[in-house]
C-alpha cells in the first residue's frame, strides 16, 4: 500500500457541499452537491478538499467514497414554498469511469451501509428535517469529521474557499444556504410589487 493511500485511510474525511444554479430562461434550478474528501493544504495554508483516492484499494471490503454524491434540488416554484424548498434528496454514485465486479460490490456495500444507517437514525431521531439533516446523517454514517461548505464569495476576503465545520454546524449552514436562496425569491417578489405600485 502506498504511503498516500495509508495516510488517506486514517485522514479525516469531510462531506464537502457546493452549490450549483442552472437554467437561464423560464425554470431555474438550485442544486446542492456533496462528496466525500479529505482536507489538504495549499501553499499559504489554505485548506481545500482533496478527492479520495480509494478507487484501487487493495482491500475490497472497504467503503468506496470516490464517486459517491449526495444531492438535492430546488426550482423557482419550490423556492417560494414555506417548507420543503428543496427536494429529491439522494445519495448515489455518479460519473464513474469504469466498474468491475470488485468495485460494484464495494459500491453496493457502501450504499447498503448508508441505507441501514439512515433507517437506524429514523428510529432514534425521527424523520429527516431538511437537506442539512440528511447530509449530517450521511456524514455521521460514513465517519466524517465534519462538513465543509463552499463559500458563495469564494474567499473574497481571506482567500479561503471553504468553511470547515463540525457536522452540527454544517447542518445549520446548509439550512442557512437554502433559506438564503429562498429569501432571494421573496426579495425579487417585493421589488416586483413595488414597481407595480409605482
Amino acid at each position: 500500500m502506498s504511503a498516500r493511500k495509508a495516510k488517506e485511510q486514517t485522514a479525516e474525511r469531510y462531506l464537502v457541499v457546493s452549490e450549483e444554479r442552472s437554467g437561464f430562461s423560464g425554470e431555474r434550478y438550485f442544486h446542492l452537491h456533496g462528496k466525500i474528501a479529505t482536507r489538504a493544504y495549499k501553499d499559504g495554508g489554505y485548506a481545500y478538499p482533496r478527492g479520495m483516492d480509494d478507487d484501487h484499494a487493495y482491500d475490497s471490503q472497504e467503503p468506496l467514497y470516490s464517486g459517491l454524491r449526495v444531492s438535492c434540488q430546488g426550482d423557482s416554484q419550490s423556492q417560494v414554498r414555506a417548507d420543503e424548498a428543496v427536494y429529491a434528496f439522494c445519495c448515489e454514485y455518479r460519473d464513474i469511469y469504469a466498474i468491475g465486479v470488485a468495485k460494484a460490490r464495494r459500491m453496493a456495500k457502501t450504499l447498503e451501509r448508508i441505507e441501514r444507517g439512515l433507517a437506524k437514525f429514523q428510529e432514534s431521531r425521527g424523520y429527516i428535517h431538511g437537506f442539512g439533516d440528511y447530509c449530517g446523517r450521511i456524514a455521521e454514517i460514513l465517519g466524517c469529521t465534519g462538513i465543509a461548505i463552499e463559500r458563495p464569495t469564494a474567499g473574497k476576503y481571506d482567500g479561503q474557499k471553504y468553511d470547515w465545520l463540525s457536522v452540527g454546524d454544517g447542518i445549520n449552514r446548509i439550512a442557512h444556504r437554502i433559506a438564503t436562496w429562498q429569501a432571494e425569491a421573496r426579495k425579487a417578489d417585493a421589488s416586483t410589487e413595488t414597481e407595480a405600485v409605482s
